[in-house]
């Protein structure tokens, strides 16, 4: 049972951004997803294994100064403690258990080809975090549907070369499929890697 890998989705940082000014391909950074109500399920598949396990967040509440209190279910398991942070253009899936927490941004205000981004803070295992648009013009195709113009957004890791995700998100419907290399260690000196895949399966808006 991997479950436990899903941690990783939730280390908290706060980033510092590096932006190309006179790269002219940029996007506005509003996103049409941020409301009270709205609904999100993902199937996660994960390599080695034969079951799918069924992912979903719900908003529950608006906590003000960019902080929106989030429900999560992980199949049956269910977690109360997760905010997602927008403001300003800036939008974080994971922005700490109780706010003002140290935000980790997904995407930063009017995001450009090539932005490239860190975290603050380093993870004591993986080191530090670094994001990067490498596209911003993908078609993606999950059981939710097409979504046009998504960002590609590339996340790696100082401390571990081998540790790599990719998200795809839509300012229509966030985050609608995420791939990545994520890992256990057997011991000190070993450690296994292997993929997982969120595809978004729907959404309630």
């Amino acid at each position: 049972m991997k479950n436990f890998l899903f941690a990783l989705l939730g280390l908290v940082f706060f980033c510092s951004c590096e932006k190309d000014d006179n790269n002219v391909d940029k996007k506005s950074s509003t996103v049409n997803f941020m409301s009270v109500g709205n609904k999100w399920v993902y199937d996660l598949y994960s390599e080695g294994e034969a079951d799918t396990t069924t992912l979903t967040y719900k908003i529950l509440s608006d906590e003000g100064n960019g902080y929106f209190s989030i429900e999560s279910f992980l199949d049956v398991l269910e977690s109360n403690d997760m905010y997602w942070y927008y403001k300003d253009g800036v939008f974080a899936e994971n922005s700490g258990a109780v706010p003002p927490n140290y935000v980790f941004a997904l995407i930063d205000e009017n995001p450009a080809l090539s932005d490239k981004w860190t975290s603050g803070e380093e993870d004591e295992t993986l080191g530090t975090i670094t994001r990067q648009i490498t596209s911003m013009n993908e078609t993606i195709t999950v059981p939710a549907g097409i979504f046009a113009n998504c960002l590609k957004i590339k996340e790696t890791y100082s401390e571990d070369s081998k540790v790599v995700s990719y998200y795809w998100f839509s300012y229509d419907a966030g985050i609608v499929k995420e791939s990545a290399n994520v890992w256990y260690d057997v011991n000190e000196t070993q450690r296994v890697y292997f993929n997982m895949t969120y595809l978004l399966r729907s959404k309630n808006f």
